[in-house]
C-alpha cells in the first residue's frame, strides 16, 4: 500500500513540475499555503493522511469550485446527504484496518469489479486505512479511505482552501477537492483525482480519494476517477464506518514551582524568632542567599552560662525518604508525616589532641522534608565548631529536642535555585 505520508513531497513535486512558466505565481502561493497546511497537519494528533493529500493536491493544481463564493449561501455538495447524520451514541468497539476494508467493500455499489484490497491499522490515536482498485469496465480506478480523529477545531473550515469546504446540516465539515489530470507537451500525463474529507462534530473523520489510475503514481487508466465528489461525499457520510481506538489526550502536568529566592537576612530574622527563651544575642552572620541554593545564618547566644554558637542551614534538593546513617554516630527516624529526622548529641569537633585542648562539643539536628526541603541546626558549647578557642560552657546551649522544635517551626522559608 502506498505510504501517503511519504507521497506528499512527491505529489507536490510532480504537480509543480508540470505547470507552465506562466503559472509560477500559483505555484509560489501554493507552496506558501502548503507550508501552512503542513504545520496544521503536524499540530493535529490524528488528521487524516488522505485529507492532507487532497489539500496539497488541490493547492498545487487548483481545486474545482464545487461551492459558491464565501459570501453566498452555500448548499451541500450535489448528491451529499441532505439530512443530518446521526452519530450512534452506544459504545462501539474500535475498528481495525481490516474492519475499515470490509466497510469500504460493503459500500461500493454492486456490479463493479473490485481487486487488490489492502488495509493498515492505525493503532491508538492513529488512522485506519484501506484501499481497493475498482473497475466499471471503463478502466481501473484506485479508491482509498482513511478513518481517524481530528482533535483541534474538528468542524472549522477556516483552514481549508477557498471554496472547498462547507458546513453540513448536522454541523459536519465537508471538504472536497478535484484535481485535474496534468499533461505537458502532449507527452507526460498524471492521473486526476477526487478527494473528500468529512469531519463530524464528535471529531471522527473520514477521508476518501478516487483516482483515474490503478494506484498512486500509476499510469492513467481512464479519463476521470470512477467516483465523483458527490459520490465520495455519500460514502463518507455512511454510518457504517468504524474508527480506531481513540487516544486520550492528557493535559500536561503544571510545572513544579521553583522554591523562592529568599534573602539571607530573612533567614537570620527567622532564626532570631525561633530561639527559645531570651538569651543575649550577638555576632550575627549570614552566608549563601541569592541563587546559591542555600541560606545560612548564625548567632552567638548567651543565657548567662556561657556563649554558644547557634547555626542554621536551609536548602532545597533531592528528597530523602529513608534513614541512611552516613555519619556513623547519627540517630535517625522516619516520622509520621514522611519527614526524616537525623540528630547527634555531644559530638566532639576534633578527632585528635585538639579535642582535649579545646573541648568543643556539638548537638545537631537535620530534618528532611518529603518535598526536598532540608533544614540543619547546630548548637556548640563554644564560639564555633573549629573556633580553636577553649569551650565556654560544659555542654551546648540547646539540646537536640530544642533544636528539633526550632526546625519544625512553620516560619522558615526555604530557598531554591543553584549557582
Amino acid at each position: 500500500m502506498t505510504n501517503l505520508n511519504d507521497s506528499l513531497p512527491d505529489l507536490m513535486r510532480r504537480a509543480t513540475e508540470h505547470l507552465e512558466p506562466e503559472s509560477t505565481d500559483l505555484v509560489e502561493r501554493g507552496m506558501q499555503r502548503g507550508a501552512v497546511l503542513r504545520r496544521r497537519r503536524t499540530a493535529l494528533l490524528s488528521v487524516s493522511a488522505v485529507g492532507a493529500v487532497l489539500a496539497t493536491a488541490g493547492i498545487v493544481v487548483g481545486g474545482t469550485q464545487l461551492f459558491g463564493s464565501p459570501d453566498q449561501k452555500q448548499a451541500p455538495v450535489a448528491g451529499a446527504p441532505t439530512k443530518a447524520v446521526t452519530i450512534p451514541t452506544k459504545a462501539v468497539p474500535p475498528a481495525t484496518g481490516k474492519d475499515t476494508l470490509a466497510t469500504l467493500r460493503k459500500l461500493i455499489p454492486a456490479g463493479l469489479q473490485v481487486s487488490k484490497p489492502t488495509s493498515m491499522d492505525g493503532g491508538l490515536g492513529g488512522q485506519n486505512s484501506a484501499s481497493v482498485v475498482v473497475n466499471d469496465g471503463k478502466g481501473a480506478s484506485w479508491l482509498m479511505v482513511t478513518t481517524g480523529y481530528a482533535y483541534l477545531n474538528p468542524t472549522d473550515c477556516s483552514n481549508s482552501l477557498p471554496n472547498t469546504c462547507t458546513i453540513q446540516p448536522d454541523g459536519s465539515a465537508l471538504e472536497a477537492v478535484a484535481r485535474e489530470a496534468i499533461s505537458r507537451n502532449g507527452n507526460l500525463k498524471e492521473a486526476s483525482s477526487n478527494s473528500v474529507m468529512l469531519t463530524r462534530p464528535n471529531g471522527t473523520q473520514v477521508a476518501l480519494t478516487s483516482m483515474s489510475a490503478a494506484g498512486e503514481g500509476s499510469p492513467v487508466t481512464r479519463k476521470q476517477p470512477l467516483f465523483s465528489l458527490a459520490e465520495l461525499a455519500k460514502l463518507a457520510a455512511s454510518k457504517s464506518w468504524g474508527f480506531p481506538p481513540k487516544m486520550t489526550v492528557q493535559e500536561p502536568a503544571p510545572p513544579t514551582p521553583k522554591p523562592p529566592v529568599v534573602p539571607v537576612q530573612a533567614t537570620l530574622a527567622t532564626l532570631k524568632k525561633v530561639i527559645p527563651g531570651h538569651p543575649q544575642l550577638s555576632g550575627p552572620t549570614t552566608r549563601g542567599g541569592g541563587t546559591n541554593g542555600y541560606n545560612g545564618a548564625s548567632y552567638l547566644t548567651n543565657d548567662g552560662k556561657g556563649a554558644s554558637l547557634l547555626d542554621v542551614m536551609l536548602t532545597t534538593g533531592a528528597p530523602v525518604k529513608k534513614c541512611q546513617d552516613e555519619r556513623g554516630l547519627a540517630h535517625c527516624k522516619v516520622r509520621s508525616d514522611g519527614s526524616v529526622l537525623l540528630w547527634e548529641k555531644n559530638i566532639p569537633s576534633y578527632g585528635d589532641s585538639r579535642q582535649q585542648r579545646y573541648g568543643i562539643l556539638g548537638n545537631s539536628v537535620t530534618l528532611y522534608y518529603p518535598d526536598g526541603r532540608t533544614i540543619s541546626l547546630w548548637s556548640f558549647n563554644g564560639l564555633g565548631e573549629k573556633a580553636q578557642v577553649k569551650h565556654t560552657r560544659a555542654t551546648p546551649a540547646y539540646t537536640t529536642e530544642q533544636l528539633t522544635t526550632m526546625a519544625d517551626s512553620k516560619l522558615w522559608v526555604f530557598p531554591g535555585g543553584t549557582k
